[in-house]
């Protein structure tokens, strides 16, 4: 038997809960990649981590800042794809819920949402990295007593 779809709005629906996924995931392997550079320099140079400018960020701007910190360029690739998505995805989402506009596209909303489920992914993968990274500066800092007297960014 084949596999029942999803009604259009709850396939909507979680369309942007990736979404809002991938903002917090560049959020967090940008704080990460961030304090790690604070790590590294904090010795000869001041660094002043860029908060605001991270917390303030959609996810356009997100990919722009994490994209000098990565070499998977299609996990960068896959990120704008769903961002370019997203804008006409929640503009049509409106219409629908408000009854002006019924589904046409159902296709394209499964094609979104697979490639937001595949992007999550791959950021997953990326994060977890990224801390692997950040955990063993720290811990080599620690054990040479070289960790900088400044507080680290959060979320660590």
């Amino acid at each position: 038997m084949a596999k029942q779809l999803a009604p259009y709005p709850e396939k909507l629906a979680r369309c942007m809960v990736n979404y809002q996924y991938l903002e917090e995931g560049l959020r967090f392997c940008l704080y990460r990649c961030q304090t790690f550079i604070q790590l590294r320099i904090s010795s000869s140079l001041t660094y002043e981590v860029p908060l605001k400018t991270i917390d303030e960020a959609a996810l356009p701007r997100l990919i722009e800042l994490f994209k000098p910190f990565s070499r998977n360029e299609s996990l960068i690739q896959k990120l704008r794809l769903v961002n370019n998505y997203r804008d006409s995805l929640a503009h049509e989402g409106n219409l629908i819920q408000t009854g002006e506009q019924t589904p046409e596209n159902e296709k394209a909303l499964e094609a979104f949402l697979l490639a937001a489920e595949e992007s999550a992914a791959m950021l997953k993968e990326e994060s977890i990295y990224i801390d692997e990274q950040l955990k063993s500066e720290y811990q080599r800092l620690k054990q040479e007593k070289a960790l900088p007297e400044t507080d680290i960014i959060p979320p660590l």
